[in-house]
């Protein structure tokens, strides 16, 4: 990366400088959350060869989206152009004796652009949204098939606390 803040990044893609900016997910714009729930919903299928996603699974996945993500809610998208090139998500959930938590509900970054910083650069936006909210901490779930989040999560300081069990019946 040449240049950096939580605001926006320029690096070299070949003999190409490229900006990228940060900013919140517009959750009023239908077409925006319809184009991050497509990509949301296909995450999954690159780690469970049993997940398949279709128009109606894209479909269920915009309605909870939209039901779920409210204002308050970290929802950031990073931008080349006008493009997404990345989206991460994090609520506030309670967590226990009057303390909440951030909840890392997803993280993408599109594959020409990974490498480059932007998912650090999200997840760090989301923790400076989660301490100004004096979360306790911030949790996240990541399929143990996805070598480079377990290595972007452990290098950002984040502890294995549980392990997931699942036996296919």
């Amino acid at each position: 990366v040449c240049s950096s803040d939580l605001r926006m990044a320029s690096f070299r893609m070949g003999k190409t400088l490229v900006e990228v900016t940060y900013r919140a997910v517009d959750i009023t714009n239908l077409e925006e959350m319809k184009h991050i729930a497509r990509i949301d919903i296909s995450i999954p299928a690159l780690f469970d060869s049993d997940f398949h996603t279709d128009e109606k699974a894209v479909e269920d996945h915009f309605n909870h989206l939209v039901k779920m993500v409210k204002p308050e809610d970290f929802y950031e998208v990073a931008m080349c152009s006008d493009q997404i090139i990345g989206f991460h998500l994090v609520k506030k959930v309670p967590y226990m004796r009057g303390l909440f938590a951030g909840s890392i509900f997803t993280l993408w970054v599109h594959p020409d652009f990974r490498g480059k910083g932007i998912a650090r650069t999200l997840k760090l936006r989301g923790e400076e949204w989660a301490r100004n909210l004096k979360l306790d901490h911030i949790h996240t779930w990541v399929s143990t098939k996805n070598e480079p989040m377990l290595a972007a999560n452990k290098s950002m300081g984040f502890e294995i606390v549980n392990v997931k069990f699942v036996k296919k019946l």
